[in-house]
């Protein structure tokens, strides 16, 4: 299993973006769950475009990565996991769905700043979403047994956020149908800041959450 992590950098409510320490704090090459590798951590600019970009960079490496012989013999799994901060939020947000709409509060990085805009008009209106295939409610009662704080959401907002996750379903789609033996995934984390929930927990949190992903990708993999 090819785990790939993203977060964001800095933008207009967040001085120092959560998501940047967290994803930074994360060693590539490391174990996932029992058999996951953590393959890439990538810092996007809170920008459109640098967005897109990220998630064709992963999907391009995580093809790569694909076409290597399995050792195993086993369909191959890629998971795309994205964090993003909510300013308000005191607790952990696990978001099932992205919608095909970029209204943005505040301009990206390059100053953009779409109004009731499709992602991706090729896909249709902006009243389109993409679920995850990933279980995750059976992630989220994992996560709550072992403490944590956190609840599935199924509003991921209309800004930076809701954008790469949209491209990320997307392109975890077209991979698992070019390629009938990936098991490819996509998910997206809202943190809070560190103000409501300290470092040490938010990093405690993320490996956690990371390994439910992971072992939840290796059962459907043991179920092909």
């Amino acid at each position: 299993m090819h785990v790939y992590v993203t977060g964001f950098g800095p933008f207009a409510e967040a001085d120092v973006n959560p998501t940047q320490v967290l994803v930074e704090s994360l060693q590539e090459g490391s174990a996932v769950g029992l058999d996951g590798v953590l393959r890439r951590c990538v810092v996007s600019e809170v920008d459109c475009v640098d967005a897109t970009s990220v998630i064709e960079t992963l999907r391009e490496g995580a093809e790569t990565v694909c076409a290597e012989p399995s050792t195993s013999g086993a369909p191959a799994a890629v998971v795309f996991v994205h964090l993003g901060v909510f300013a308000s939020a005191t607790s952990f947000r696990v978001e099932r769905r992205a919608y095909n709409e970029a209204t943005f509060r505040y301009p990206d990085a390059s100053g953009r700043q779409p109004r009731c805009v499709p992602v991706r008009p090729e896909d249709g209106g902006v009243d389109r979403c993409l679920r995850t295939t990933l279980p995750v409610d059976a992630v989220v009662r994992a996560l709550r047994g072992k403490g944590h704080d956190c609840a599935v959401s199924d509003d991921a907002g209309r800004f930076l956020c809701n954008w790469i996750y949209y491209e990320s379903l997307r392109a975890a789609a077209a991979r698992a149908a070019a390629a009938p033996r990936t098991n490819a995934h996509a998910l997206f984390l809202h943190v809070p800041p560190f103000a409501a929930v300290p470092e040490k927990t938010q990093k405690t949190f993320l490996n956690d959450l990371l390994a439910a992903v992971a072992d939840a990708c290796r059962s459907e993999v043991s179920e092909v």
